[in-house]
C-alpha cells in the first residue's frame, strides 16, 4: 500500500476539522443541559480540552463531555500529525494506515492490525 496522496491527506484533514467542530458543539450542548453557565473560563476549558471542564458537573453529564473531550485529543492529535508529514501512519508499527479506515476513522491512530493486537 503506496503512502497517501496530497488530496487523500485534504480529504482526511477536512474529515478532521468538521468532526472536532461538531464534537465542540455536542460538548458545549452537553454542558447547557447540564446547566453549566457560559463563561470565559469555560469556553478557554472546552477550547483547551481541559478535564477539568467535567468537574462540577453530574456524573453522568461528566462522563459524556469527557468522552467528547477524548474526541477531540485524538482528533488534534491525527492534526498535529498530518501537520508534521506523518499523518496517515500508524503510531506502532509505522505502517500506512488503509484510506477506508481513516475514511470511517479519520482520527485514526493506529492501523487495522496493530489496533487488533492491542484488544
Amino acid at each position: 500500500m503506496g503512502r497517501l496522496t496530497a488530496a487523500d491527506l485534504d480529504e482526511i484533514e477536512a474529515a478532521l476539522r468538521s468532526r472536532r467542530l461538531a464534537v465542540v458543539d455536542a460538548v458545549r450542548a452537553r454542558l447547557a443541559v447540564a446547566g453549566a453557565a457560559p463563561s470565559a473560563r469555560l469556553a478557554a476549558r472546552l477550547a483547551e480540552g481541559s478535564s477539568r471542564l467535567a468537574d462540577d458537573l453530574p456524573p453522568e453529564e461528566a462522563m459524556m463531555v469527557r468522552n467528547g473531550l477524548e474526541q477531540l485529543r485524538a482528533i488534534d492529535d491525527a492534526l498535529q500529525r498530518i501537520e508534521f508529514g506523518v499523518g496517515g501512519l500508524c503510531t506502532q508499527c509505522g505502517a500506512q494506515i488503509a484510506i477506508a479506515r481513516l475514511r470511517m476513522l479519520p482520527q485514526a491512530a493506529t492501523c487495522a492490525a496493530c489496533d487488533a493486537l492491542a484488544r
